[in-house]
């Protein structure tokens, strides 16, 4: 896609970055009032995703140039800083001098604040040429408008800012709703006490008992469930297993027959008060925090101030946050006695913390790798449970980059994906002769922008009108928007009746299917495992973070018209259709081992081998 904002256009006399969340009429209100000032301004993103779909149409109903993280920086230029940030972190944490509490919140602090601090430093001291004299920040927090206001400084150009107060538990007043309808403005000390007192009464009146168990499987998201509901299965007989939770409504998915607790029932007031004495200690560190960290240097800049401010935000909210499922979560330990314990989502906060209560009382963890796409970064680093299971090599060689020991990473495949083979014989074109291009939609963010999913539903539909017997359907992201789609469908003259239902069974339409069309989703993953060729809109040659991009694989192209060619070669090219099937061999062989089906047996057997007891790191 052609940005007007490129780096050769980046020398308006006013940047308007962008580093947060930021309202269509906010920024269209503060590009006109630059031009009242006779001053042409240029909108930069300083955050990746700050620049929506949304924003990008202001900018072009105004004419303003514009230009994304990517296109100022580029992949490479991405690269150097995220590990530059990460070996911040790693300072600024062991500053701390608390290990358990800096396993916690690493993945937190490094991807969600220091790496965010320097990526928009580094954007925006790109972006300041000798012609810029004012620079005016959108969506910032205070402390990362204290860093770009030096980055401002030492480039000497002009700057102001309008910040969000960053969240702390140190106002004096907060206000709360009672009944949904009166507000009641209370002490912020009195307001926490409260929060728990309603906890622990919420949690007294469950009484539940709980049941010795072999195996408890810890789920936090949604996502998950594809994961643990076929280890489940799985499981032999004589094994007990049981499912946690601190969001009790994903408890409606468990099998009957297999026990589940949700954490809200099983706070008691003895364990919670030790907890709330435990944290007490985390006080101490927030009063040293100055002697402990007084700089943090980077590139020139001192990013102690902002370090110090978020680990401040830290270490008074991310503990509190977690003080009751903590207590819950060793209580219900207490009473179960699992002989192992597995996480599902590695990087999250509570996960963490329940692989440290789990080490603290002797009891082995294990994580599974998420079922999401992951790249070379140092997010996918540290690994907290005593050992991981991975998808394929990539994975494994990842996370050993970032710090994990290689004996710790298990390499299984993903579970999830083991339906997938019952799919795989299954024959795409039917007897009609007819066949089918399925179009994997997403809603427009930072990895597809709303012209970006244009141009591949229209390349889509030139080639279902060049080729007769080719049938077009759209499979839309749940968390699409129907509506969108179906205006876009009728500005681009399309019947309203490809477009599929959400609930379709995914796997079962892309096994009919002779050809899938994606821009940025792991369904490209899933259709090369299933055999099928895939075209995948890029719209420039650049390094992708998702290694099946820029695979053989796969057929990349740029626009509506190579789309369309390329869905031509995919169907009907001898060669083409022989090159892909050797790239799809090649991708899952380094990438995948769930291609045979088997990688629930291979969890499995980890688990029962794991609960053996001759195992635990």
């Amino acid at each position: 896609m052609d940005y007007t904002g490129t780096l050769g256009m980046l020398r308006g006399k006013t940047v308007i970055g962008l580093a947060g969340r930021v309202s269509d009429r906010k920024l269209a209100t503060e590009i006109d009032r630059q031009r009242g000032r006779f001053s042409e301004p240029m909108v930069i993103e300083l955050l990746p995703g700050a620049l929506s779909n949304t924003l990008i149409t202001v900018c072009k109903k105004k004419g303003a140039a514009f230009a994304i993280a990517s296109d100022v920086l580029g992949r490479e230029g991405i690269y150097p800083l995220d590990v530059e940030s990460e070996a911040l972190t790693k300072k600024a944490l062991r500053a701390l001098r608390s290990e358990d509490f800096s396993r916690i919140i690493r993945p937190l602090f490094y991807w969600y604040r220091l790496r965010r601090a320097c990526l928009g430093a580094a954007i925006l001291e790109e972006a300041l040429t000798d012609e810029t004299y004012s620079v005016i920040i959108l969506g910032a927090s205070e402390l990362l408008a204290d860093v770009l206001w030096r980055v401002c400084r030492r480039g000497g150009v002009g700057f102001s800012a309008s910040v969000k107060k960053i969240p702390t538990f140190s106002r004096r007043l907060r206000t709360i709703r009672s009944f949904g309808k009166m507000r009641i403005l209370l002490n912020e000390r009195l307001a926490r006490w409260l929060k728990l007192f309603s906890i622990l009464l919420r949690s007294l009146g469950k009484g539940e008992k709980g049941k010795p168990v072999d195996c408890l499987i810890l789920t936090t998201l949604p996502t998950e469930r594809a994961t643990w509901m076929p280890l489940i299965g799985k499981m032999p007989d004589d094994v007990r297993v049981a499912v946690v939770t601190n969001h009790g409504g994903m408890l409606r998915d468990v099998p009957s027959g297999i026990l589940s607790y949700n954490l809200d029932a099983w706070i008691r007031p003895g364990r919670l008060s030790r907890w709330i004495e435990r944290y007490r200690r985390y006080w101490e560190i927030a009063r040293e925090l100055p002697d402990l960290l007084p700089t943090l240097l980077w590139r020139g800049l001192d990013l102690g101030e902002f370090a110090r401010g978020w680990l401040l935000v830290m270490l008074r909210q991310v503990y509190w946050v977690l003080l009751s499922p903590a207590a819950a979560l060793e209580e219900l330990l207490n009473r179960v006695k699992p002989r192992l314990i597995i996480g599902l989502t590695e990087r999250l906060e509570f996960n963490n913390l329940a692989y440290q209560i789990a080490r603290e009382k002797g009891i082995p963890t294990l994580t599974i790798e998420a079922h999401d796409m992951i790249w070379d970064t140092p997010l996918f680093g540290p690994v907290a449970a005593d050992r991981m299971a991975v998808s394929g090599e990539y994975s494994a060689e990842i996370y050993a980059k970032g710090g994990a020991p290689r004996e710790k990473l298990i390499i299984t495949g993903q579970p999830s994906f083991d339906r997938l083979a019952g799919y795989r014989e299954t024959e795409p074109t039917e007897d009609s002769g007819e066949r089918l291009l399925v179009v994997i939609t997403q809603p427009p963010d930072v990895a597809l922008t709303a012209d970006m999913r244009c141009e591949m539903i229209e390349g889509a539909l030139l080639v279902g009108r060049e080729i007769p017997n080719l049938r077009v359907a759209i499979k839309p992201h749940p968390r699409e928007n129907l509506d969108d789609l179906r205006l876009l469908l009728n500005e681009l003259g399309a019947p309203l009746e490809i477009l599929l239902p959400k609930k379709l069974d995914l796997y079962k339409l892309l096994a009919t299917s002779d050809v899938v069309l994606t821009a940025f989703s792991t369904v490209g993953v899933e259709a090369i495992m299933l055999g099928r060729p895939v075209v995948v809109l890029k719209t420039d040659f650049k390094p992708s973070v998702l290694p099946y991009v820029d695979s053989t694989a796969v057929l990349r192209a740029r626009n509506t018209e190579e789309v369309a060619e390329a869905v031509k070669r995919a169907l009907s090219d001898e060669r083409v259709k022989e090159e892909l099937a050797r790239g799809r061999q090649k991708y899952i062989a380094k990438y995948e081992c769930a291609a045979d089906g088997s990688s629930t047996a291979r969890v499995t057997e980890l688990i029962l081998e794991m609960m053996g007891g001759g195992n635990h790191a």
